[in-house]
């Protein structure tokens, strides 16, 4: 009997880079179709549908065309960074140290009917081998990296912003797609006489791109690194806030400029899809930088599916995740993508080898992430894109495929399906009504997201999101959803409406963390947490911590808070206004003598149901101001990093992870958690092997399937690797300090699966297990009987008082006796020694 049943990919696109077109010769391309096709044959089969998304160049092809297909066109035929010549970047090494260089010797000369000539070629190829038809992308990309562009920085030049000589001097020059152009007397195919002065850019790329398109057959557009969306898709600061001063005021301007090159792009190509990359950051990070709303592109463009999460985990997890999450909170349609960075078309790297080391952490990490739906359902991504499946040499590995394969296949199989033990309630519409306010809260979205992706880089495992709105809706229909969950929530602005749903929640059993200032709150629930406010505060401040941190081999000392109100929701205002409230637990203070504000604390009121409640301020751990691309943070050995206090407060709430670490400078494991068919998912990824995890949940310790684990005082220790994926179906409570091991056994053909847990000393065993498996009465736990050999020879049976034996002489193992619990759904069974066979 099959334990796991295979989920079906929906859509599989595959990105190729021109590059692994070498010969232009008809055998060439279809000798070169079939590799393509056949490295990746099992995701092939597995997808409902395929596309292909071509990588040329950076849309120049698009932009020059003529309407003659024997035209020679512009395109990506080298590593490097192009354009250095008309100072596109800032000065940087990093770009100077690579200039472009040809990815081969003499690459070919392409027209446009090679390109329509490779589209049919990948089109029939697939067609004959899977008997799928082949949707083929064109790609569009503002940047200046992938050609040499004559008609960006020569001909309309009017059409870029950013770049050194900018108000943003560390960004990179990009096109600014509401931009109108200057008149020129080139004979485009779609303005054969040249462009009149005025016309937008958006009319001018719709026009050229649906008659390119109907000449060599591409189906749809995507549009890469942030076009459409903003003109300093790197930067994570921008116009609207530039790290000094928040300027809302000119934030619906901005959505009115970016919607109108949807609109004047849709009136030329109105019918063909098109997908976003989006920037390099989160919902809330881009709303308040660039004053994005992500809703107005999505109606106006027409657009499907949000943008993928930014395939870059090897270099920051946390913000990774926290863009995921918040992309995916609501989007256009149930299809969520994910993007995997295989190789890299365009340089020499090649992410899987060189920045991953074959690690798969930033597979299995992101596909640990949710979002609840409005009918509390989890959904996880449908969609799968390969980024790239060639090297920047053009080469089309199939070892790299059969290594990656098994990860992606078994990441969706065991995908999450229902909530995971933290929720992220995020203000997707929030965050953008704001916008659309001259005075709006937009260092809310700014603050709030950068905290929670700086907490999941300290080791916070956060991993399932649910909007508010779908938050407000569950609650009045299905607030089970979240029985035996804490919410993680930030401080509403005043008028925010989730926040009698929030209250209401914890007054009735919830529990929820709540982060953020309280200044901008509403007074009902400053008095549920016990706090007035004061005079801010902020600068570098003593700090105190009443609660367990992680264990260092080399303490930090004499280290401060560092909190700068500007871009850390405001100064710290919090003081307690009942100091003899016994429900109220202060965690952390800061500052001193009339200066000491509350900075975290925990409160539970008897008349709550059980329910308790958690705040703290937060305080990003970086400046703003007179920075680069992106936030450097403080000097760990001088200043505290508050963002990890957010994991030390969970133990409050039954989920207590620290870790042990050298000294300050060791980076946290990363660690997600997540439910799938009954059982807990530990994934995660430990930046340097020498940190571990000591774990205890409010059901024990995790004791991980076909691994071993010490535990004591209901506490297990692990190190991890630097990837893992661990299925968890126990959790163990015992004060005896003793080796606990999972095992899996064989199963017969009636049997779905078979394990034992042994090494336990008068224990409280946890098990999860799938539902129908306890619905369906299959579940069966036995005390294993140590059997003890006796001379063979012998011929004499050695029998134990009170057990009974069957015809052979071997003895009964009786079945035990469990409760289920009804929070968690675990299956309970109480003072346990030895070893527990469990069945299903």
């Amino acid at each position: 009997m099959f334990r796991y049943h295979h989920r079906k990919l929906q859509r599989l696109t595959l990105e190729l880079g021109l590059k692994a077109f070498k010969k232009l010769d008809d055998k060439s391309i279809e000798e070169t179709c079939h590799r393509v096709l056949d490295n990746w044959r099992a995701l092939i089969e597995d997808a409902q549908s395929v596309d292909l998304l071509l990588w040329i160049g950076d849309g120049d092809e698009v932009f020059n065309w003529r309407g003659r297909m024997e035209d020679q066109i512009t395109w990506n035929d080298t590593i490097g960074f192009n354009c250095q010549k008309y100072g596109a970047y800032p000065h940087s090494r990093h770009y100077q140290a690579w200039p472009p260089r040809p990815y081969m010797q003499n690459p070919p000369k392409v027209t446009y009917n090679h390109i329509k000539t490779i589209i049919a070629a990948l089109k029939s190829t697939c067609q004959a081998m899977y008997g799928k038809p082949l949707l083929v992308g064109e790609t569009i990309d503002a940047g200046p990296e992938f050609v040499e562009s004559q008609f960006k920085f020569e001909r309309h030049p009017e059409l870029l912003k950013g770049g050194p000589k900018s108000q943003l001097p560390y960004s990179l020059a990009f096109l600014c797609c509401y931009a109108r152009m200057k008149a020129d007397g080139y004979p485009y195919a779609t303005f054969p006489d040249g462009l009149p002065e005025g016309t937008p850019f958006g009319t001018f790329l719709g026009r050229q791109f649906k008659s390119m398109a109907d000449a060599v057959g591409f189906d749809w557009l995507w549009l890469s690194n942030g076009f459409g969306l903003t003109h300093y898709a790197w930067s994570y600061l921008g116009e609207v806030f530039d790290g000094t001063q928040y300027r809302p005021h000119l934030a619906p301007e901005s959505i009115k400029q970016f919607a109108s090159f949807w609109q004047t792009f849709r009136q030329e190509s109105p019918d063909r899809p098109i997908e976003i990359r989006g920037t390099n950051f989160s919902i809330g990070m881009d709303a308040t930088a660039h004053g994005i709303d992500i809703r107005e592109i999505y109606r106006i463009g027409n657009l499907h599916l949000p943008s993928p999460n930014p395939p870059w985990g090897s270099n920051n997890l946390g913000l990774e995740m926290a863009a995921h999450m918040s992309r995916i909170s609501f989007s256009p349609s149930r299809a969520i993508p994910l993007r995997y960075y295989v190789c890299d078309n365009w340089f020499a790297v090649v992410p899987w080898w060189d920045y991953y080391n074959r690690e798969p952490f930033d597979i299995y990490c992101p596909m640990s992430a949710a979002r609840l739906n409005e009918l509390g359902q989890a959904e996880t991504p449908t969609d799968l894109k390969l980024f790239t499946i060639n090297t920047g040499f053009g080469e089309l590995s199939r070892t790299q495929a059969l290594e990656i394969t098994p990860h992606l296949r078994r990441a969706f199989d065991m995908a999450p399906d229902e909530a995971g033990p933290l929720v992220w309630v995020y203000p997707f519409s929030e965050y953008q009504d704001e916008l659309h306010k001259t005075d709006g809260c937009i260092h809310k979205s700014f603050f709030g997201d950068w905290y929670i992706a700086r907490a999941i880089t300290a080791g916070l495992p956060l991993n399932t999101v649910v909007t508010t709105d779908n938050f407000a809706k569950l609650m009045a229909d299905n607030p089970d959803i979240f029985k035996g969950r804490t919410l993680i929530i930030p401080a509403p602005a005043g008028d925010w409406p989730y926040v009698a749903k929030l209250i209401s929640f914890i007054r009735s059993g919830g529990k929820a963390i709540i982060y953020g200032s309280l200044a901008d709150t509403p007074k009902a629930l400053r008095d549920l947490l016990n706090i007035e406010l004061a005079d801010p505060v902020e600068g570098d401040l003593p700090v105190k911590l009443s609660m367990p941190t992680d264990s260092f081999s080399h303490p930090p000392k004499g280290r401060k808070l560092r909190h700068l109100g500007h871009n850390s929701d405001g100064g710290l205002q919090e003081v307690l206004r009942a100091s003899d409230d016994a429900a109220t637990q202060v965690r952390i203070t800061a500052g001193s003598g009339k200066k000491k504000r509350i900075y975290a604390l925990v409160r539970q009121m008897r008349s709550w149901k059980g329910g308790r409640v958690g705040w703290i301020h937060g305080s990003l751990p970086f400046d703003t101001r007179g920075s680069t691309l992106e936030p450097v943070n403080f000097d760990g050995t001088k200043f505290e990093d508050p963002t990890i206090w957010l994991r030390y407060l969970l133990a409050d709430f039954g989920l207590d992870i620290r870790q042990n670490r050298d000294n300050a400078a060791v980076r946290p494991v990363n660690l997600f958690v997540s439910r799938s068919r009954g059982s807990f998912f530990f994934n995660g990824h430990t930046p340097e092997s020498i940190a571990s995890l000591r774990m205890s949940f409010d059901c024990g310790a995790p004791i991980f399937c076909e691994r071993q684990m010490y535990v004591q005082d209901s506490v297990s220790q692990y190190h991890p690797d630097r990837s893992f994926h661990f299925e968890c179906q126990a959790f163990v409570q015992q004060k005896q300090r003793s080796l606990i091991t999972h095992k899996e056994q064989r199963t017969v053909a009636s049997q779905t699966r078979r394990f034992q847990i042994g090494g336990l000393k008068q224990a409280t065993v946890t098990l999860f297990v799938p539902a129908e498996a306890v619905t369906a009465e299959k579940l069966q736990i036995r005390n294993v009987i140590p059997y003890n050999i006796v001379d063979p020879t012998s011929g004499s049976k050695v029998r134990q008082k009170g057990l009974k034996y069957d015809k052979n002489g071997w003895p009964i193992e009786p079945l035990m006796k469990f409760k289920v619990d009804p929070t968690s759904g675990g299956i309970v069974l109480k003072n346990v020694t030895g070893t527990i066979d469990v069945v299903y």
